[in-house]
């Protein structure tokens, strides 16, 4: 595709969808200007991926989701924005926006997708990099947790006309901005980044080269010469368990990150031990805990499943909670009863009747009596299943590695 070709089919695409774009963004972020610069940011991200781009729709959905507020493009001038409990008390703001509000970010978008840019469940779900039925989960309670707020937001009609008219009319109009010189800017600099990482590469190599080379041989008379011990200075690069500041939201991400990889592991070793069969996770948003690492009371939780090769039923859901508080009623996500039982060895767990992922196995365990740790391993859709047993629930749930982070 020439350098002509894609400018011409980028401009048309932003003409297109552009006002979806800023409804969508607007919806998410609760704010103008946030909507503004993150619908810019994502254009212009949009324009430098879009060789590789089959379906540039859903690509920009995505990126609408995942674009890091706090690193927009340098030519956003404007103040810095926060998400929509912050905003500027002069700008009006509808109460469905504040609903919203109230919804984890991944709730909004499931929202946003359905009933904004009626993106169907599958694309959905390829949106969300998650499972149709974890998408289905989402959906189910943002809805629920939308009608609690406003009941007649249960009617299908009802839903989509107030969310359509809690967008401003200007952002529901197409805007006129120059994305193609943003995306040929961020173009740009990508590869002034690149070119400098392989500078510094080079000069690196250099630098090796030049230490490695053998020492200039000793006089073979006359005293030898005193030479300064010279330490070199090594440049660490942090690995991810490096402490950092966990006020900040790169330091937040890195650690949810890290505790999602190490989750991963530990439901693999006791339920996938020869590893054929999970090969997928997504976070689980229903636990989406915005204000853990500042009130350091809540949860994070994920779902572990196989996806591909025609694909698997079973799927894991493993939750953590600061207190009984944040962690789901035993029982609630199978609708299996659940009881307390005490094994020899002194430790209690709460265990569901449940026999096999058919009918769905959970268990919950208190290690040092504060968090609590939540697995459910069920079927939930049609492929191959795992053959998982209570007993393999129980032996994961002693893990030491299952824990939060230290927020």
């Amino acid at each position: 595709m020439t350098s002509l070709t894609r400018d011409r089919d980028y401009a048309t695409f932003v003409e297109d969808e552009r006002a979806l774009l800023q409804r969508c963004a607007y919806l998410l972020v609760g704010r103008r200007d946030a909507a503004d610069e993150l619908v810019q940011a994502t254009l212009a991200d949009l324009y430098a991926r879009w060789r590789q781009v089959r379906n540039p729709r859903l690509v920009a959905l995505r990126l609408l989701y995942t674009t890091d507020l706090g690193a927009l493009p340098a030519w956003s001038l404007r103040a810095r924005f926060e998400l929509v409990d912050s905003r500027p008390a002069h700008e009006p703001v509808d109460p469905v926006v504040g609903m919203l509000g109230h919804l984890s970010a991944r709730q909004r978008m499931v929202v946003v997708l359905e009933w904004v840019a009626r993106v169907p469940r599958v694309e959905m779900a390829a949106v969300l990099d998650s499972s149709a039925a974890t998408v289905a989960d989402v959906a189910r309670d943002a809805r629920a947790a939308l009608v609690r707020q406003a009941p007649e937001l249960a009617d299908d009609a009802v839903l989509v006309a107030r969310l359509d008219a809690a967008v401003p009319a200007e952002m529901r109009a197409v805007r006129r901005y120059d994305d193609l010189t943003h995306g040929q800017e961020l173009v740009r600099r990508r590869r002034l980044r690149r070119s400098g990482v392989a500078a510094a590469a080079l000069v690196l190599l250099v630098l090796v080269v030049t230490q490695l080379r053998p020492a200039a041989p000793t006089p073979a008379s006359g005293p030898a010469p005193s030479v300064p011990v010279v330490t070199p200075t090594v440049t660490v690069t942090p690995s991810p368990t490096t402490p950092c500041d966990r006020t900040l939201r790169t330091c937040q991400a890195s650690l949810t990150r890290a505790w999602r990889a190490t989750v991963f592991e530990v439901v693999a070793t006791y339920l996938d031990p020869e590893g054929t069969y999970f090969n997928a996770s997504s976070y689980y948003a229903r636990d989406e805990t915005d204000d853990l690492w500042t009130t350091k009371q809540g949860a994070l939780a994920m779902e572990v499943f196989k996806v591909g090769d025609g694909g698997g039923s079973t799927e894991v859901y493993v939750q953590i909670a600061t207190s009984r508080a944040y962690a789901p009623r035993c029982g609630e996500a199978t609708g299996n009863a659940c009881a307390s039982i005490r094994f020899l060895d002194g430790n209690r767990f709460v265990l569901s009747d449940g026999l096999d992922t058919n009918d769905g196995l959970e268990g919950q365990y208190r290690p040092e009596g504060t968090q609590v740790i939540t697995v459910v391993a069920r079927n939930t859709a049609s492929g191959r299943p795992l053959d998982i047993s209570r007993a393999d629930v129980v032996r994961m749930l002693q893990d030491d590695r299952l824990r939060l982070p230290t927020l």
